[in-house]
């Protein structure tokens, strides 16, 4: 019995001491040597552009302010999620009875023989909400975009000059 009380006594002390040293090695650490530097992070969540749809726009990215025969491409520059990506294409100030749709075809871009700006894909309908595949959006050379046509009818709107504008928006599922 007293052999089991001197060895617990034993035990006990030895993982006091060793919790004492561990403690007072951690507290008196004597550090020689220390350097900090500075480092400014951005967070992006979505970088993307309009450019002139075709092979010339996308290579020399001309940015585009108006539809060009009624198109154009739209480019992923940079995301930093790991998520799906929504479009939304909508038309703003659009007069009562007027009508319009986007259409979306995904184009792959190539740098070298065939060199060129080629539809690849079935065209699909981007008016309003949509999720897209942003892989096929993603700008490079290869690379990718989403050609964007716009259509409208007068249908029912009163006669007339209009000014509207065209909506893109784009966030994560």
């Amino acid at each position: 019995m007293e052999n089991r009380e001197g060895m617990r006594k034993l035990v006990k002390g030895t993982l006091v001491m060793l919790l004492a040293a561990t403690l007072i090695t951690t507290v008196f650490a004597i550090v020689y040597w220390s350097r900090t530097i500075q480092l400014h992070l951005n967070v992006v969540g979505i970088q993307a552009e309009l450019y002139r749809p075709d092979y010339q726009g996308y290579d020399e990215q001309i940015i585009v302010t108006n539809f060009v025969n009624n198109k154009v491409c739209l480019t992923i520059l940079l995301e930093n999620y790991a998520h799906e990506m929504w479009l939304n294409c909508s038309l703003l100030g659009a007069p009562a009875g007027m009508t319009y749709e986007f259409i979306g075809d995904y184009v792959h871009v190539y740098e070298k023989a065939p060199w060129g700006y080629y539809p690849e894909g079935t065209p699909f309908d981007v008016t309003g909400y949509h999720q897209v595949d942003k892989t096929k959006m993603m700008y490079g050379m290869p690379g990718w975009g989403l050609e964007i046509l716009f259509s409208w009818d007068g249908g029912t709107a009163l006669p007339g000059g209009y000014d509207v504008e065209v909506l893109f928006q784009m966030g994560f599922v």
